[in-house]
């Protein structure tokens, strides 16, 4: 199995998601680089732990399969969510003076959904809103 980002919690101080989830909870600005329309996958920590029992069940399947959201997201709407789930809404602002220049990062998922009847239930947004859950204020 190979795993979009993994959202949830443990990740390294100082990465980006992490970066994000922290400054909105203190309620400060995020900063985006550039237009913040890079694009990527990502998979909440929830929807891993159902991809491998899912895939457990299919003992008779093997291959590469891609784990994810059903879509990527650009850096814009992961901040967005971040703000939204963590009531910080429209505290962001965009450091053009700083690009963002990695290619985009998209995965094919159908193949997961076809053998492994693996879909991901979290979103970005709902995935930060279950964190926010969780936390411990």
């Amino acid at each position: 199995m190979r795993f979009a980002q993994v959202i949830g919690f443990g990740e390294r101080k100082g990465f980006f998601i992490n970066t994000l989830i922290d400054n909105a909870i203190a309620k400060k600005t995020l900063v985006i680089y550039g237009s913040g329309m890079q694009k990527r996958h990502y998979i909440y920590i929830k929807d891993v732990c159902r991809a491998v029992l899912k895939a457990s069940e299919k003992i008779s399947v093997s291959g590469v399969f891609n784990i994810g959201m059903q879509q990527s997201y650009t850096n814009l709407e992961l901040a967005e969510s971040v703000n939204e789930a963590f009531d910080n809404r429209g505290n962001l602002i965009h450091d053009y003076d700083k690009v963002m220049d990695a290619a985009d990062d998209e995965m094919e998922t159908a193949k997961a959904s076809n053998f492994l009847n693996f879909t991901a239930e979290y979103d970005l947004l709902e995935s930060f809103k279950d964190m926010n859950a969780l936390i411990q204020y």
